[in-house]
């Protein structure tokens, strides 16, 4: 792909994730926001952008984790180039977007603070890993725990 595609890729991906983390960020508990997150199409610009770029070149990205030379250095070299980081951007903005639309409905459900999701919203777009982390340790700290007699 010319890297002039691979940028407006790029940026597409990144802008369209941006009022969807803005919105949960400035304005967790509006109702336009409660909607965006409650939607089952939420994810679907970033898994369809994956699956579109993805689809052509499927045989490699399956090898990528079934070759016997799996190593963090070969991943590394896979993804070194912008035709393959590509494929990364997407999978890694889809899959923000799905950890915290868990957090978040969980959030509205428990009719937590509106700091809290923004916090939650704030880690989850830099880093959902520890987001996702963090936000289950919490929440199972929390949970009253059951007598047993």
């Amino acid at each position: 792909m010319a890297i002039l595609l691979i940028d407006a890729l790029f940026w597409i991906a990144s802008a369209s994730a941006g009022p969807v983390w803005l919105s949960s960020v400035l304005f967790p508990k509006a109702d336009l926001t409660k909607r965006v997150w409650h939607s089952p199409w939420l994810s679907l610009p970033w898994a369809l952008g994956f699956a579109i770029l993805v689809l052509p070149r499927l045989a490699w990205w399956l090898g990528l984790f079934v070759n016997p030379s799996l190593s963090a250095q070969h991943l590394t070299e896979q993804f070194s180039t912008a035709d393959n980081f590509i494929l990364l951007w997407y999978y890694i903005l889809g899959f923000d977007i799905i950890v915290f639309q868990v957090i978040y409905k969980d959030c509205i459900q428990r009719d937590a603070l509106a700091f809290e999701i923004t916090i939650w919203a704030l880690v989850t777009a830099l880093c959902a890993p520890v987001g996702w982390l963090g936000y289950t340790l919490l929440r199972e700290l929390a949970q009253p725990t059951e007598k047993q007699d």
